[in-house]
This record gives structure tokens, sequence and C-alpha cells, in this order.
């Protein structure tokens, strides 16, 4: 995670030894680290998606 220049946090993660980026930007870092935990959470049950991108 990385705090933008206006103040504002990205989420990176890796699943698999690819990284993602989150697809928007956080206004706390508190909201980041929620999604990264919900993020973790459905990669450690099977639930996550892969986000939509160019392959």
């Amino acid at each position: 995670m990385r705090k933008l220049l206006f103040g504002n946090y990205k989420a990176h993660y890796r699943v698999d030894g690819v990284w993602y980026k989150a697809s928007t930007t956080y206004r706390t870092k508190r909201d980041a680290d929620i999604f990264l935990a919900s993020t973790r959470a459905d990669v450690e049950r099977g639930a996550w998606l892969k986000p939509p991108g160019p392959e």
C-alpha cells in the first residue's frame, strides 16, 4: 500500500506471485487495510476472482 500525493491510499496485493492493484483509491489507511483483509480472506477460502484486465 502506498500513500498518494493528495493523501489517498492505493492498495496492492499479490496472489500466486502476481501483483494486483485495487481498482480504486481509499481515503484512509484503515479503509485500504479493510480492503486488503477482505481480499486476503477471499483468496484463502477460494472465492477470489482475478480482476478483469489485459492478459
